[in-house]
This record gives structure tokens, C-alpha cells and sequence, in this order.
């Protein structure tokens, strides 16, 4: 596998992991930090542009929404991502 296909393998795992991530926070029964897990997403998606690698996602939402969660998802997870910025006690380190 070329280090290209590696790198695609990497985002597309991380942006996997991190989206189930928020699934079990919004459910009730994941402990990460709303704010990290919007942060790493982000990463993924600045990553993934920065290689060419297609489809290009403006934002966090737009990602989400090609992923097939509904509006109400998105729109909890952001409230939670806000909320957590605004008492950065409950996030350290952001």
C-alpha cells in the first residue's frame, strides 16, 4: 500500500472512531471532552484537504450531514461543543 493510501486509511479511521465517539457522548455513555472530539475532527478534515483527499467538507456539519446524522444530531453535538467552550474548566488543555 503507498504511503498515500496509508495516510487515507488514517483519516478515514480516525473520522470513524471520532464520529462513534460523539454517538456515545450524545447517548449518554461516552467521557470525551465535546470540545476535543469537534477539535480532532477537524484535524481530520483540514488533513484530508491538505492531501487532495475528495470529498472536501467545509465544516464540521457538513461532514456530519454526509454522514447521515440528522439535523437534531448536529445541532446537539455543536450546543454541546458551544457549551463546552464556554466552561473550559470541564475540557483542560482547551
Amino acid at each position: 500500500m503507498s504511503e498515500y493510501n496509508n495516510v487515507k486509511y488514517v483519516i478515514s479511521h480516525l473520522e470513524y472512531h471520532l464520529t462513534k465517539e460523539i454517538e456515545r457522548n450524545l447517548s449518554g455513555f461516552g467521557d470525551k471532552c465535546y470540545k476535543y472530539l469537534e477539535e480532532s475532527l477537524n484535524c481530520c478534515l483540514r488533513a484530508s484537504r491538505e492531501i487532495s483527499y475528495k470529498p472536501f467538507y467545509n465544516n464540521i456539519k457538513e461532514y456530519l450531514y454526509a454522514c447521515g446524522y440528522d439535523h437534531n444530531f448536529i445541532k446537539d453535538f455543536l450546543e454541546k461543543v458551544e457549551h463546552d467552550e464556554e466552561n473550559a474548566e470541564k475540557c483542560p488543555g482547551w
